[in-house]
């Protein structure tokens, strides 16, 4: 598959949606909506790759999505622990013990990528 520059294009309008709406509502009130742009545009390129290894001499599924998954990983988890390193030194100066302690068990689950679960559980 070719490289997309106006689908990347929409998926940075996207995010910069929703970072504006985090920052303030009142600028951007349905910013919220460019969560669902990004992953329609992101649903649509991971089609996209998953069909164009499909037409490939050698196809095997199996062997297709653990490459996907495993090129996935070695681009994403560098960037996620990096980040959970940063926010880790920024909570141990910052936040009270107590706080800290609250942050030390989502780390804990953020490590294992199972953070949605584990906050799914402090209700709304």
């Amino acid at each position: 598959m070719n490289y997309r520059p106006d689908i990347q294009g929409l998926r940075a309008i996207a995010v910069l949606m929703v970072m504006l709406f985090h920052f303030n509502p009142a600028w951007l009130p349905g910013g919220f909506v460019g969560v669902d742009v990004f992953l329609v545009l992101s649903g649509y390129l991971i089609v996209s790759i998953l069909l164009n290894k499909k037409h490939q001499p050698g196809y095997h599924p199996v062997s297709t999505l653990r490459g996907f998954y495993v090129s996935r990983l070695k681009r994403i988890a560098p960037a996620y622990f990096a980040m959970l390193v940063v926010v880790s030194l920024l909570a141990a100066v910052l936040f009270l013990p107590a706080d800290l302690a609250t942050y030390k068990q989502g780390l804990k689950q953020a490590a294992w990528f199972n953070s949605n679960h584990y906050f799914a559980g402090f209700g709304d």
